[in-house]
């Protein structure tokens, strides 16, 4: 059987957690993409806006999902914050 690979940015937040549980329970490997140095195998350190993405992390990949961005857990939503949800 082919990999079975899906790359995953925003991983660590709540709903890309359950992603990740979800997709190793199906069998697939995850490719996380980090703002951290990595700490393994499956994880790449990307910077949004500080550089490019090597085009090989997504290389075969069967899916990309991109849960980046501000957390709308945090509340109160103040002018500011929602421009930057936005």
């Amino acid at each position: 059987m082919p990999d079975r690979r899906v790359v995953v940015s925003g991983a660590s937040g709540l709903i890309g957690r359950a992603l990740i549980d979800s997709l190793t329970a199906d069998g697939y490997t995850v490719t996380r993409l980090v703002r951290h140095p990595a700490h393994g195998p499956d994880e790449v350190t990307w910077a949004p806006g500080e550089e490019p993405l090597d085009p090989g992390v997504l290389a075969g990949a069967e899916a990309v999902v991109n849960f980046n961005g501000a957390t709308i857990g945090r509340f109160p939503w103040t002018a500011g914050y929602k421009k930057q949800l936005v």
